[in-house]
């Protein structure tokens, strides 16, 4: 208990530094070499409080009379407005909120990595102050929330509090629904009768929830600001990348570009499977005991979703962070416990590498030309190394997901049957 205390006592130390660190780096004009910095800090968790705000005042934010008030349009589940919003702590809803989630955050990332050697060290220190997560700390988007709040519920025994942010996130961006599968797996000791009785209890909420709302959300995600703003050539993390690349610069057809990137992703998936099939089982512990697993597993179907389904800006690469306890981890396992292997050079590389990527995206600002685009040599070179590093990167996550989601559903399946 003395040493839980102490170490916890420890990483707050830790986390007050980085923090420090991280409030000079964002209020710092530095970083907009590496990261497009917008005049306003926080600018994108301003929007989503405005919208709170203009409906407290009687705003209707689904009508483009909110423009009066705001001028950005709903894009989040209707659920965001349960939040109560109260002009008196306007400064907290704006400002501080924001610092606060860096700060958990931090300390959450320096809990679930737990570095104990130096590589560890330089994994952690990277996956902080590099520009993708730099770009989340300065925008402060709903990402990062959701991020903090992953880490919260799975490492959380309290579970009704749970059972809120499973039905509350899921409305709210509809990639976090993944997290409900830890609804599962929060509590070894519950019986097959209150599974099945709590389960029913919570999809019938959300059927509530989607008969009252659906209107509006349908509107929000396939009519409001959540169909603006998705990211182009750039700034990308996207399995779509390497299409683009491919499109633009040798005029390769969209659809077969897509169509070729979905089948070297699938080759690299299955190449990475049979590789890691001639070692041993990396880990020996199921879903129940073993919270590294389970953050990685949430982790890991939430980034592969966006990452396969959707065109995100860098700062969503944040969801990465959650399989990178996992896979050191596995790699100290599948390389007879050598920290330097090619899983951690891949990704201290991979870090190291979007400083270059976002130096250049930042600095070589693309020609207009007739209406067009023009991009240098140099940046379409350092998208395509990036798109290259993120395939990689992702299918080694997808391979392992397949293997242990396999591995554990065995095991979970026997678990229950011996509860009926």
């Amino acid at each position: 208990m003395n040493h839980y205390y102490n170490s916890n006592v420890k990483k707050l130390f830790i986390t007050l530094i980085i923090f420090a660190l991280i409030y000079f780096t964002i209020n710092n004009n530095f970083i907009s070499l590496f990261i497009w910095k917008l005049p306003k800090l926080f600018q994108d968790w301003t929007v989503p409080i405005d919208w709170l705000r203009c409906n407290s005042i009687g705003y209707d934010i689904y009508s483009s009379n909110v423009k009066n008030c705001t001028h950005d349009l709903m894009a989040y589940g209707r659920v965001w407005l349960i939040i109560p919003y109260f002009d008196t702590f306007n400064i907290f809803y704006y400002v501080y909120f924001p610092y606060l989630t860096i700060f958990v955050s931090i300390f959450l990332i320096l809990k679930i990595i737990n570095p104990k050697d130096q590589i560890s060290w330089m994994i952690f220190i990277l996956c902080i102050f590099n520009p993708s997560t730099i770009l989340s700390f300065e925008r402060a988007n709903i990402d990062l929330l959701i991020f903090t709040l992953i880490i919260i519920v799975i490492l959380n025994k309290i579970f009704i509090l749970n059972w809120f942010l499973y039905i509350f996130l899921s409305f709210l961006k509809i990639y976090p629904f993944f997290l409900s599968l830890n609804f599962f797996l929060e509590n070894k000791k519950r019986s097959s009768k209150k599974i099945i009785f709590y389960a029913s209890l919570l999809i019938f909420i959300s059927i509530i929830y989607l008969f009252f709302n659906y209107k509006y959300d349908f509107i929000t995600f396939f009519g409001g600001g959540a169909i603006a703003g998705k990211a182009g050539y750039q700034f990308l993390w996207s399995l779509s990348s390497l299409a683009k690349i491919l499109k633009y610069s040798l005029g390769f057809n969209y659809i077969v570009s897509i169509l070729l990137t979905l089948i070297i992703f699938i080759f690299l998936i299955k190449k990475f499977i049979n590789k890691i099939n001639q070692k041993r089982d990396f880990l020996e512990k199921n879903f129940f005991e073993n919270n590294d697993l389970k953050i990685f597993l949430i982790g890991s179907y939430i980034s592969l979703f966006c990452y396969i389904f959707f065109s995100n800006w860098s700062y969503k690469e944040i969801f990465i962070i959650l399989s990178i306890p996992y896979l050191y981890k596995s790699s100290l396992i599948l390389f007879n416990q050598k920290n330097f292997n090619y899983i951690t050079i891949l990704i201290i590389s991979r870090y190291i590498f979007i400083f270059l990527y976002s130096y250049l995206n930042v600095n070589l600002v693309p020609e207009h030309i007739d209406g067009e685009r023009i991009f240098s040599n140099y940046l379409i070179i350092v998208n395509f190394l990036k798109s290259v590093f993120d395939m990689i990167l992702m299918s080694l996550i997808a391979s392992m997901a397949i293997m242990e989601t396999k591995k554990n559903f065995i095991t979970i399946k026997s678990y229950f049957k011996k509860q009926l």
